[in-house]
């Protein structure tokens, strides 16, 4: 009985390790993904290509970029790719 309670304590010691190294990297990963889709929308956006620039600035925003999130608003205040929106500006 005392081994099954160790066993399990040394899992959960376990599954507690796994998490707290794994949130960092996911975290990572998530800039390195915000960061690269910040970087393909200014492409697209430098080439006019608004409906692109669109897509990839939504992928960032969504993965908490705050300059996508601004260009998002101008985009929709200006009407670039979309319809003008003043609410989605301002969101």
């Amino acid at each position: 009985m005392a081994f099954d309670r160790s066993r399990r304590a040394l899992f959960a010691i376990g599954l507690i390790a796994i998490a707290m190294l794994g949130a960092p990297l996911a975290l990572a990963q998530s800039a390195s993904t915000a960061a690269q889709a910040w970087q393909q929308g200014s492409v697209f956006y430098e080439r006019q290509d608004y409906r692109r620039a669109l897509i990839a600035y939504q992928q960032a925003a969504s993965l908490g970029n705050p300059r996508a999130m601004t260009v998002l608003g101008t985009m929709y205040r200006e009407g670039q790719g979309v319809a003008v929106d003043k609410k989605q500006a301002m969101q």
